[in-house]
């Protein structure tokens, strides 16, 4: 049996603005400050049951996993993320594995921010000086992402061609948001 652990904090700050060109000297038209204090535990235990030592017909090898991750974000909430896998060998050179999991990504602080840009006039190619308005940010109200996972492999390798390795693997992730 192999277990890990990890708590750890960080501390993000973000400080922007956003200058207007729209005279000879640029001006702070919006200043920013955004942060957030994240606070994490995880988790993980490897749990080989089945190896060479008490090996059994159709059982060679059986393996689970288990891992747990928690986060509290001081701005966007609390999370607590799982994952799970298994891995089958049922006899010598063929293993059958498959995980299980959720997973959480708050959005940066810079994308956040609602910086916008806008400019006026700009040099067209063969008529001179043309207007145009150029509007681009990020989205204030962007929320966490957040998604179930899964996979699924089977990994072949022969003993009787030795080098041949022949592997599918599957995986499906569902986001929300």
């Amino acid at each position: 049996d192999v277990c890990s652990s990890d708590l750890t904090t960080r501390r993000e700050h973000l400080h922007a603005y956003s200058p207007s060109t729209l005279g000879a000297t640029p001006v702070v038209v919006g200043i920013q400050d955004l942060s957030r204090k994240v606070r994490a535990a995880y988790g993980e235990l490897y749990a080989p049951l089945v190896g060479d030592d008490n090996a059994m017909p159709g059982v060679q090898g059986l393996t689970l996993s288990a891992a747990l991750r928690y986060e509290d974000y001081s701005d966007v909430g609390t999370t607590t993320n799982p994952k799970l896998g298994v891995e089958w060998r049922p006899f010598a050179g063929l293993t059958v594995s498959g995980t299980w999991g959720t997973s959480f990504k708050a959005p940066l602080l810079a994308q956040t921010v609602p910086l916008r840009s806008v400019l006026v006039q700009a040099l067209g190619l063969q008529s001179g000086v043309a207007n145009v308005i150029v509007v681009s940010g990020n989205n204030p109200g962007l929320k966490p992402e957040q998604a179930d996972t899964w996979t699924a492999g089977v990994l072949f390798e022969p003993a009787a061609i030795p080098g041949l390795r022949l592997e599918l693997n599957y995986f499906d992730i569902n986001y929300k948001d």
